[in-house]
C-alpha cells in the first residue's frame, strides 16, 4: 500500500489515468504500490504494471528490472503491463492490445469570452452533492 507521502510523490509528476491511485483502485479494486519511479496494483494473484515512469524519461532496462521485481514480490499469476513499450526482457506477451494517450498543453489555452460567460452562467446553476 502506498503512504499519504508517496501519495503526494505520484500527485504531481502524474500524466496517465493509471497515475491516480484513487480512480485505479475504484475501478479495478486492486491496492496501489511504489516501485520506485513505477506504479503497480495488486489483487489477490493478478499484478497490473503502470511501466509510465512518473519522473524521469523512459528507460526500458528500468522498466524491466521494476517489473522483474514485482513480479517476484507479489508472485501473480497473471500480469499486465500498461507501458509504450514492453520491456525486452519479458519477450513475447501471451496477449496485448494497444492504446493512445495524449497529453494537451493547455498553458496556450484561449476561451473565448462568449464560452467564459456560458462557463460562469453554468457554475452559478450547477449544484452537486453527495448522497
Amino acid at each position: 500500500m502506498i503512504t499519504a507521502a508517496e501519495q503526494e510523490q505520484i500527485r504531481d509528476p502524474g500524466y496517465v489515468s493509471e497515475h491516480v491511485p484513487d480512480y485505479v483502485m475504484a475501478i479495478s479494486g486492486a491496492e496501489p504500490f511504489l516501485l520506485g519511479d513505477f506504479l503497480a496494483y495488486v489483487k489477490k494473484d493478478h499484478l497490473i504494471f503502470v511501466g509510465y515512469p512518473l519522473n524521469e524519461s523512459l528507460d526500458q532496462e528500468a522498466m524491466g528490472k521494476a517489473l522483474h521485481d514485482s513480479v517476484k514480490r507479489f508472485r501473480p499469476r497473471e500480469v499486465a503491463v500498461t507501458a509504450p513499450v514492453l520491456p525486452v526482457s519479458i519477450g513475447k506477451p501471451a496477449q496485448s492490445s494497444s492504446d493512445d494517450y495524449y497529453r494537451l498543453d493547455l498553458s496556450t489555452l484561449s476561451i473565448s469570452q462568449k464560452l467564459r460567460n456560458t462557463l460562469n452562467r453554468t457554475g452559478r446553476e450547477l449544484s452537486v452533492r453527495r448522497s
